[in-house]
């Protein structure tokens, strides 16, 4: 057993009982038989007991140790070019890949190199990003028909990653030449790819654009079908204002749930907070601290102060004590003292043993 062996939901496919088709024209002809009905008995009895639990999220664990997507189910991350989409998806691989567990990235809209330097500069190691055992970076140009499907689905089932990412589903919609408009179309798109992958256990996450004329749409763009064939969470991720998202600066998003099928997250409340902050941790300038947090836990990040207090620690020789930071950096001393808690959970500062009672800080 694989140590994320146990978040898998019980049921999930093996490579064996998928019986991926040929090529697409044969999908109707499979032999699989779903309209025999299916024996409860044990979900009836499991659920009574109290043995069996309803789904919860298991992947994509946040600041408080709750998780953010469900495994053996496809996930949705809608919201406009920028707001930092990417960065969610990557740090959810982060933290998946630092439990132990495997990653697949299915990207139809960067490229390697993008790819591999923001898990770089967030601080993967390059043996885990570089072994093809634990991390794997798809870029098709080809439809998953044939030999390209029976190929990845073979992947997934050698792997059995915790997390697939699709990068974006309007691309991958597009190389299979499906229409996002049409119910049809897309309900086709989401069974020939995402929904057999989830069935096969892992979480799928669905990266996606909102409408251009509607920011505040519940779903993406296209087909209401989209929102439909979610079958675990449907997040719509938003810049807080005047917290965008570019190099060398600090960045904020909200992730708010806009369906939730299994009922964990309040549909209209928010998920999480997506927080990006500049370290100088890669040779370039560009590491960062990137973490999502529960909004409905103590575990706000008050970001522009923490990347105030990481510059004014980059300029000082030596440890500087608390009340030091808090005389040289503007803000209230209570949320600075937040904020220097948030950089040492995270590892970005290291506070000193207290030293004539004043504690010391400096980078890490």
């Amino acid at each position: 057993m694989t140590q994320h062996e146990e978040r898998r939901p019980g049921g999930a496919a093996s490579k064996e009982s998928i019986g991926w088709p040929a090529d697409e024209s044969s999908l109707e002809n499979t032999t699989r038989r779903s309209w025999t009905g299916t024996d409860i008995r044990d979900v009836v009895a499991g659920l009574a007991a109290g043995t069996l639990a309803t789904p919860q999220p298991s992947v994509g664990r946040l600041y408080d140790g709750s998780c953010l997507l469900y495994a053996g189910r496809t996930n949705g991350l809608a919201g406009e070019s920028g707001c930092g989409k990417t960065w969610t998806a990557l740090r959810i691989a982060q933290t998946e890949l630092g439990d132990g567990a495997n990653v697949v990235y299915v990207d139809f809209e960067d490229t390697s190199v993008g790819v591999v330097a923001r898990l770089l500069a967030m601080g993967v190691p390059a043996s885990v990003i570089a072994d093809p055992r634990r991390f794997v970076y798809v870029q098709p140009d080809e439809r998953f028909v044939g030999v390209a499907a029976a190929e990845f689905m073979t992947l997934i089932a050698a792997m059995q990653p915790s997390l697939v990412v699709i990068d974006s589903t309007g691309e991958s919609m597009a190389v299979e030449g499906s229409d996002p408009n049409s119910d049809d179309q897309v309900a086709r798109w989401f069974q020939l790819l995402p929904t057999a992958i989830a069935r096969m256990g892992p979480a799928v996450l669905l990266l996606d654009h909102l409408p251009k004329a509607d920011t505040t749409a519940p779903s993406p763009i296209g087909s209401q079908r989209k929102r439909a064939a979610i079958s675990g969470v449907q997040l719509i991720q938003s810049v807080k204002k005047g917290m965008s998202f570019a190099r060398g600066q600090a960045g904020e998003a909200e992730l708010v749930c806009t369906k939730d099928r299994a009922g964990h997250f309040v549909t209209g409340g928010k998920a999480a907070t997506l927080v990006v902050n500049p370290n100088s941790s890669m040779p370039d300038g560009s590491g960062c601290d990137v973490t999502l947090a529960n909004p409905s836990t103590n575990t706000w990040a008050p970001t522009k102060h923490m990347a105030d207090i990481s510059e004014y620690l980059e300029t000082c020789t030596a440890p500087a004590s608390t009340n030091k930071v808090c005389d040289a950096v503007r803000g209230k001393k209570e949320t600075l003292g937040s904020a220097l808690k948030f950089l040492e959970a995270s590892g970005y500062v290291k506070a000193d043993a207290r030293q004539q009672g004043i504690d010391r800080v400096h980078l890490h």
